[in-house]
């Protein structure tokens, strides 16, 4: 039975779910090199090949603490390297605070 649930385990994110939360939050920036579509895709695989994980998991997509990884990849990507910011820190936080304005508030 579990092996029947993988892809749709709570505790990985697909590449299809990934792509999908690129596209929906604006990620990609296509007026900046580095930070386009396919370099914010290839993420993806670099945060599941780095990490010490066994097959299964690996076969399953990215855990939550991959996808932790991955926003602080994706924040330096997109607000780091001299673009917004020098300060690794501080990208992630810019990254953090501009997903957050993507979400409406609750009212």
């Amino acid at each position: 039975l579990k092996d029947k649930c993988l892809h749709d385990d709570y505790r990985f994110m697909q590449v299809e779910g990934y792509s999908k939360w690129l596209d929906s939050c604006n990620i990609p920036d296509p007026t900046r090199k580095g930070a386009k579509l396919p370099e914010c895709k290839s993420l993806y695989n670099v945060a599941k090949i780095q990490s010490d994980i066994s097959r299964m998991e690996a076969k399953s997509g990215v855990s939550r603490s991959q996808f932790v990884e991955l926003v602080v990849r994706l924040g330096v990507l997109k607000f780091g390297g001299g673009h917004s910011t020098h300060d690794c820190i501080e990208a992630v936080n810019m990254f953090i605070a501009y997903l957050k304005d993507l979400v409406p508030p609750i009212v």
